[in-house]
This record gives C-alpha cells, sequence and structure tokens, in this order.
C-alpha cells in the first residue's frame, strides 16, 4: 500500500506531513485488525491524478494508492485501489476549509479516519476479488467500527459482509438478511441488496420467506425496472407459490427474454413453467434454445419435461438420461438429489406409463 505525499498548493501558508501522519494511523488500524500481510510505503514522489495514482501502483505491484492535495481552502483525499475503476463515494473525500484552525483539524483527526475508512474498505475489496475471503471479512469488519462522514458509504461494507456470509459453507441465512438489511437501512435505493436478501430469504425457507423474497423483488424491481436478473428471481419466487401465479411468472419471463434473450436460464425457466403451465408445445422453443445455450444438463431436463407431456416418450427419456449423466459429472451432489425421480420417469415412460399427474406437476413448481 502506497501512500503518495500530499500535493501543498497553500503557498507555504502552512506546510503538514500528511504520508507520515496517515501511514501512521494505517499501520496501527492495520495490526489492530490483525491485517499481517499490509505494508505501508510513501514513495519519494507525489501524485496528482488517477493516472499517475494507477501507474504508480503497477510499478511497485500495490494494492492500493493514497493521494491527495490540499491549501488554506480545501482538502482532497482520494484512494486508488488496483483495476482503474473510477473513484466512487467510497474512495474519495474533500473538506472545504474556513480557518488554519480548521485545516489542522482536518489534516491530523478527521483525514486520518476517513482514510483509514477507505483503505479498509478498498483492501477488504481487494481480498474479496482475490478469494481471500478470511481477509476480507476482517478488513471490513474492522470498517465498522470506522463510521465514515457520509454514512451510506458503509452500506457497501455491509453488503460484502453478507456476501461474505453467503459464500461459507452453511451459511447463516438469516445472518445474510440481517446484513443486507443493515445495508438497505441506509441505502433503500439497492436494488442488487433487495435480489440478494430475496434469495436469503428463499434459502431460509422459513414460514412467510416466500412472500418476503417477492416483496424484495418487487421493491428492486421499481428502482431497476429493466433488469432481467430479477424478473427472472421474481418469476421463480412467484411460479413457487403455486399454479394459479404461473400466467405472472411466464409473463416475467417473457419480459426477461426480451432483455436478454442469450441466457440459459430464462430460456429453461420459459420452457418448464410452458410446459408445468400446460402448453409443451408452446414451450419447446424455448427447450432447444436452452439446450443450445447450456451445458450443465439442466435444460435437457426441461426439455424432457416437454417431449414427455407431448407424448414423445423416447426422446423424452433421452433427455432425461443426458441430463443425469451430465448431472453425474458436474454435481454429484445434484444428481443424487435428481436421480430417483428421473429414473421413476425413465422406467415409467418405457412402460408407457405417464408419470406426470396433477400433483407432481404441482411439485415441480418449487424444483
Amino acid at each position: 500500500m502506497l501512500i503518495s505525499p500530499f500535493v501543498n498548493y497553500s503557498g507555504g501558508q502552512a506546510g503538514f506531513n500528511v504520508a507520515g501522519r496517515l501511514r501512521e494511523a494505517l499501520e496501527l488500524e492495520f495490526e489492530q485488525a490483525e491485517l499481517d500481510g499490509v505494508r505501508v510505503e510513501v514513495p519519494a514522489a507525489s501524485v496528482q491524478d488517477e493516472a499517475a495514482a494507477l501507474e504508480l501502483g503497477d510499478q511497485l505491484n500495490a494494492v492500493l494508492v493514497v493521494w491527495g492535495e490540499y491549501d488554506s481552502g480545501r482538502v482532497v483525499a482520494v484512494v486508488t485501489g488496483a483495476g482503474g475503476e473510477p473513484p466512487s463515494d467510497g474512495q474519495q473525500r474533500r473538506w472545504l476549509i474556513t480557518s488554519p484552525g480548521e485545516l489542522s483539524t482536518t489534516i491530523n483527526s478527521e483525514l486520518p479516519d476517513e482514510v483509514r475508512w477507505m483503505a479498509l474498505y478498498i483492501l477488504g475489496q481487494s481480498h474479496f476479488q482475490a478469494g481471500r475471503l478470511v481477509e476480507a471479512e476482517a478488513a471490513f469488519n474492522r470498517a465498522l467500527t470506522i463510521p465514515p462522514r457520509d454514512p451510506e458509504t458503509q452500506a457497501v461494507v455491509y453488503y460484502y459482509l453478507a456476501l461474505l456470509e453467503s459464500k461459507e459453507e452453511s451459511p447463516e441465512h438469516s445472518k445474510v438478511v440481517a446484513l443486507y438489511s443493515e445495508a438497505l437501512e441506509l441505502r433503500p435505493e439497492l436494488a442488487s441488496a433487495f435480489n440478494n436478501r430475496a434469495v436469503a430469504y428463499i434459502n431460509r425457507e422459513s414460514p412467510g420467506d416466500l412472500e418476503r423474497a417477492e416483496a424484495d423483488l418487487r421493491a428492486a424491481l421499481s428502482h431497476e425496472p429493466q433488469d432481467p436478473t430479477l424478473l427472472f428471481n421474481l418469476a421463480l419466487t412467484t411460479a413457487r407459490q403455486g399454479p394459479e401465479h404461473l400466467a405472472e411468472a411466464l409473463d416475467l419471463l417473457e419480459r426477461a427474454e426480451q432483455l436478454k434473450p442469450e441466457s440459459p436460464g430464462i430460456q429453461n425457466g420459459l420452457c418448464w413453467f410452458y410446459s408445468l403451465a400446460g402448453s409443451p408445445q408452446q414451450a419447446l422453443p424455448y427447450c432447444d434454445q436452452a439446450v443450445q445455450l447450456d451445458t450443465s444438463g439442466l435444460s435437457n431436463d426441461s426439455r424432457g419435461l416437454a417431449l414427455a407431456l407431448l407424448g414423445r416418450h423416447q426422446e423424452a427419456i433421452s433427455e432425461f438420461e443426458a441430463f443425469l449423466e451430465k448431472l453425474q459429472e458436474q454435481d454429484p451432489e445434484a444428481h443424487q438429489r435428481f436421480a430417483p425421480s428421473r429414473q421413476s420417469w425413465i422406467e415409467a415412460l418405457r412402460s408407457g406409463q405417464n408419470p406426470f399427474d396433477a400433483a407432481t406437476l404441482s411439485s415441480l413448481l418449487a424444483e
């Protein structure tokens, strides 16, 4: 991590060792956060813009560069992370100064606190993107102890902590819900947090969670009405609530398909739910498109259903067998879950029987 000497435009009216002050504050912060692998260095030259910060970071293989400037009327601090993304609200701060005393207070107190928060935030992002999840969690948890000047920026920390929990081998879904709720309390327009909290509700499976997930997805769509992922997830959530919701689910999927026709998940959803709605012939073109786009085998399963409902039993058997074969190769745990039902369907179809009565079709809405 590099801390560039801040450029002083005060014309000699004021002078501060900003880089040294920040280095001291950050080293103490990383020590307290038990982030042992972080080294803080102060290069000789000052950085004056984003391009120079990125170039210096690349030259010295730094995960982030802290740089800025000040004069008698303002202080600017920026933390540039690797990757060249434009600075967000979580990566830059500006202060307007009205007196020499205020300048001193800002540089010696407010600036170190804000830079500590920004550094932990970007360090957490860097660890997260590199898959170092333990280190990312440590950085984000430490950032929570330093409230930023703009509380809304803290929402992203809660968001990342929720993502980290959801990646655990056995995530606590209630904890994920609580963390996304904290993020939404601070930033109620954060559509992705609504979406992810909805997924956590669905995974938790407590009474009323499907309805809570639906409410979150509708809230997300009020902010991002053209997001195909939100339309897709809302379609799945409504369909799981019963056959009477299939018409709306299909309408949502049709809207999503118009926005993202190359999505195998959306094409597969249309294949599956048109079949369950009693329209396997209408489903079939979506099934064919899904199989072309999808290598997981899930679309073979959906096309098998459509073909079986159309009475094309041998073709359906081939699709179910292809589904199980791909699943056994790619996801043995899922294979154990689905194999018993699909094998029973294959046996029934081979004997000329229809395994898809009304109860079975209704139960498939939740798969």
